[in-house]
């Protein structure tokens, strides 16, 4: 397994189910994932390590709104495609429901 450096970070892309009878087109440039591993972080300015704000087991979306195609470094193993990207990638957390509806 990877073991992320700096501000990157190793995600499983969510994939999503295709449907056999309806088929659906999406243009959405946003994608979720399970982050696997995460990097230490990232040196500020003054020196200090800033630790990222996602750990192992989080469910997050992200992408690219400005460029419009998918640029992220791909890594498989044991038939299982992850993705490395860096917290600046991330759009939001997902964050678990603390109470009944």
């Amino acid at each position: 397994m990877l073991k992320p450096t700096q501000d990157y970070i190793l995600v499983k892309p969510m994939i999503r189910k295709q449907s056999d009878v309806l088929q659906v087109i999406s243009h959405e440039k946003f994608t979720q994932g399970l982050v696997i591993a995460v990097g230490p972080g990232k040196f500020g300015k003054k020196g200090k390590l800033r630790s990222l704000t996602v750990k192992p087991g989080d469910l997050i979306t992200y992408g690219d709104l400005n460029l419009g195609f998918d640029f992220y470094p791909e890594y498989e193993e044991h038939g299982i495609t992850y993705r490395l990207l860096q917290e600046a990638d991330i759009c939001f957390i997902a964050e678990p429901e603390s109470h009944a509806a």
